[in-house]
């Protein structure tokens, strides 16, 4: 039966605005906005599950759900079902709704709460919803589990990349030092393809460390795809990083990248193999990320510029040192890049199991949970 969003709702609110003091990257809960996870603080103004849509910013009309206790912002709007619908669904329902084409036309698109509550919505019965939400939690559990595994050995990761380099074995140098190329991607003005087999991905792809692709990306041509790969040359073991935007979030290329190509929204640094390793300079930067992100320029949106990027510091270890690191972390980054191609083929499935749930195509009637 379809509804007005508002009508099935038990709240749909933003949250309220606090301090960027208050925000520190630990804390007791985490702090959501317009654009997701925007760290972590010692209050709490929500508890239970509900779906987070980003109000503003890059990632405005995004859907997430949460379950749990956290502090919600004003740039974070909350969507609670009633006792009569099923809130993982309805977040669900909300991803694929494009609720980003209701932002207003201005330099900062906005979501407006009014304007969503008046959304037509296609709710079936609750036990439907139930099983629906079901089947696509247990892929998402899957997707959260390989995420943990990773969280935990990038911190190891980082530990002893802490632990075995200091002022005494490496030498003071920029990333343009230890670099064949620093230079940004493709201008966005490229032409898509809708059934192009290649992927044309931006800064909303990388999070995390990771890099995240649905079903709902760009795609070029191949004939686009050839040309653009003449320029920028992506291959293994380079670290991109996103400068436009949600600035500072780091991917280490841990295999070829056959079939994709970068916005220009995201950097390219192709390390020398001679001075530094891949792993060296991606966690070198992770570790340095905080004052990556202090460098970059403008009031409106946030830029790292090339040249910011190209003279950033960096230490120069000891090849002897080097080899012994590489030896050490490279193997557990390359769990993680197994188990990111493992995320990425579940959210791919995810993705294409989700319009047919919630259309009915595929019969949940007869599944038992």
């Amino acid at each position: 039966m379809k509804f007005k969003l508002g009508d099935i709702c038990s709240r749909l609110s933003s949250g309220k605005g606090i301090s960027a003091k208050l925000i520190d990257d630990v804390g007791k809960f985490p702090v959501y906005g317009g654009n997701g996870l925007r760290g972590y603080t010692a209050q709490s103004n929500f508890f239970g599950e509900c779906a987070i849509i980003g109000r503003q910013g890059a990632f405005c009309g995004n859907v997430r759900y949460f379950s749990g206790e956290a502090y919600m912002t004003e740039h974070a709007i909350v969507v609670c079902a009633n006792k009569d619908n099923n809130t993982r669904y309805l977040a669900y329902l909300l991803g694929i709704m494009k609720l980003g084409r209701l932002s207003g036309q201005s330099a900062q698109p906005g979501l407006s709460v009014k304007t969503l509550a008046q959304q037509d919505v296609d709710m079936p019965p609750l036990e439907q919803q139930r099983k629906v939400a079901k089947i696509l939690a247990t892929i998402e559990k899957k997707i959260e589990l390989n995420n943990k595994i990773n969280e935990n050995l990038e911190q190891q990761a980082q530990a002893i990349f802490a632990n075995m380099f200091d002022e005494s074995n490496t030498t003071q140098a920029t990333i343009s030092d230890v670099s064949l190329n620093v230079t940004d991607g493709v201008h966005n003005t490229v032409h898509d393809d809708p059934e192009g087999e290649y992927l044309l991905l931006s800064c909303k792809n990388i999070k995390g460390g990771s890099l995240n692709i649905g079903t709902s990306e760009r795609r070029i041509s191949r004939d686009t795809f050839e040309k653009l790969r003449r320029r920028t040359k992506l291959s293994k073991g380079d670290v991109l990083i996103s400068s436009v935007g949600t600035i500072g979030e780091l991917l280490l290329l841990n295999n070829e990248p056959l079939n994709y190509e970068f916005q220009r929204s995201v950097a390219m640094v192709k390390p020398n193999p001679s001075v530094v390793s891949s792993a060296y300079l991606y966690e070198s930067l992770l570790s340095n990320r905080a004052k990556l992100i202090n460098s970059a320029h403008g009031a409106v949106q946030q830029c790292l510029f090339i040249s910011d990027i190209a003279e950033f510091p960096i230490r120069i270890p000891q090849q002897d040192i080097l080899s012994e690191f590489d030896t050490i972390v490279t193997p557990m980054l390359d769990i993680v890049t197994a188990n990111e191609n493992e995320n990425i083929k579940l959210s791919q499935l995810r993705d294409t199991l989700l319009p047919k749930l919630m259309s009915g195509e595929i019969d949940v009637s007869d599944l038992e949970f």
